[in-house]
């Protein structure tokens, strides 16, 4: 018995000193993928600080009350704009002699390219008209949408260019939890579709400095319609002792199983019934974004922008992620451009990758030659579609 008793302890013991090295690994991994996935993409801190080397974080200094994130005329917004609030186009300066407009985020703005040659400001000079570019990084098509309800510039066309990754941001209310720098400016306003479906907008949800915190420690206490919440089925995971159980969580994650088996990490949100309902809710606002114009003599293009996860998704499954929503798109008859074809036949013996910014990375926002593309295939469809030139009147 008591030679027993010592293997007993000795074994006891090497099973407590392992288990604590794969608990302080296990929380290593936790915090290291937390800082390292946008903060809050998949593991969620309780007093998740704001990234003070964060470009954002420096240039918010104020929040559009309604919409939510960046003011359109702040710095955060991701260009310089005129009185309209239309991002300042050197070839056509005058605001007053639109012939079109285009709303939607940085794909559309042109982040990350000189001012001339987005993809929309390219378009311009191949129509030979202005075409009022009012996107602003960080919306989701939501917030594109709304700013298209709040501008009252009549023209002959308006645009809305959809990130396929922008799909998650219809259903939140606060982007910090799928990967926007933590705080108040991650705060934006929804639409909820309601069982008629019509859609119901719900502004940005008004804080004072009392509630801030609280947004970080108990989301759930603040955002009534935020489907991302922690510890949810799509939520980041709260990284909390036992680590070990913190990891078993996030690898049940809808998400980043998504990732690890080459998806795009939103993919599944194309499903139909999805418990997001976040596929439908996109539909609902393409749609009332075509009836919008309408009501106002002006023609709409919905234009799908794919970006490098939905080639790899292509080249890896078939097809594209939001197939989906083109489809339903053109179930529906709604006016929709998907560029991804398009881009695919421009390649020309190049690699996708030169459509992007960060060539050797294969990744962020388009490059030069990849708005030239774009640029050269809605100009395509606005002709094929007879949006432009204006048809002449008898």
């Amino acid at each position: 018995m008591r030679a027993i008793l010592p293997r007993v302890l000795s074994r006891l013991f090497w099973l407590v000193l392992v288990l604590v090295i794969a608990e302080g690994l296990a929380a290593g991994l936790c915090w290291a993928l937390w800082w390292r996935s946008s903060a809050g993409r998949f593991v969620w801190h309780p007093q998740n600080p704001t990234r003070p080397d964060h470009p954002v974080t420096a240039l918010v200094t104020e929040i559009d009350n309604d919409i939510g994130g960046a003011p359109i005329f702040s710095a955060a917004s991701g260009a310089p704009r005129d009185r309209t609030g239309a991002k300042l186009n050197a070839e056509f300066p005058d605001p007053a002699s639109n012939c079109g407009a285009a709303y939607g985020e940085s794909l559309v703005l042109g982040y990350e390219v000189p001012l001339a040659d987005g993809w929309v400001e390219q378009l311009s000079h191949l129509i030979g008209c202005r075409i009022a570019n009012y996107a602003v990084n960080y919306y989701g098509p939501d917030q594109a949408y709304r700013r298209f309800q709040l501008t009252g510039s009549p023209s002959s066309f308006v645009i809305l260019g959809i990130d396929p990754s922008t799909i998650m941001d219809v259903v939140s209310q606060y982007t910090a939890l799928i990967g926007s720098p933590a705080g108040p400016y991650a705060l934006k306003g929804r639409y909820l579709l309601e069982p008629s479906g019509r859609l119901r907008w719900e502004p940005k949800v008004a804080l004072d400095a009392g509630h801030r915190q609280a947004l970080d420690d108990h989301p759930a206490q603040v955002l009534s319609n935020e489907y991302f919440l922690p510890d949810t089925r799509d939520g980041p995971v709260t990284a909390r002792f036992p680590y070990l159980w913190t990891l078993v969580r996030l690898a049940m994650s809808p998400r980043l199983r998504a990732v690890l088996a080459g998806r795009p990490e939103w993919s599944g949100f194309y499903a139909l019934h999805h418990p997001s309902g976040a596929l439908p809710l996109l539909e609902a606002i393409c749609r009332d974004f075509v009836e919008t114009a309408n009501s106002r003599g002006e023609r709409a293009l919905i234009v799908v922008l794919p970006v490098t996860a939905s080639f790899r998704a292509h080249t890896r499954f078939g097809q594209f992620e939001y197939q989906p929503l083109v489809a339903d798109l053109a179930a529906r008859r709604l006016p929709a451009l998907d560029l991804g074809p398009a881009m695919l036949a421009a390649r020309d013996g190049r690699s996708i990758c030169d459509f992007f910014f960060d060539r050797l990375g294969c990744r962020g926002h388009y490059s030069i030659l990849g708005n030239t593309i774009v640029a050269h295939a809605v100009a395509a469809e606005l002709r094929r579609r007879g949006y432009w030139p204006r048809p002449s009147v008898p």
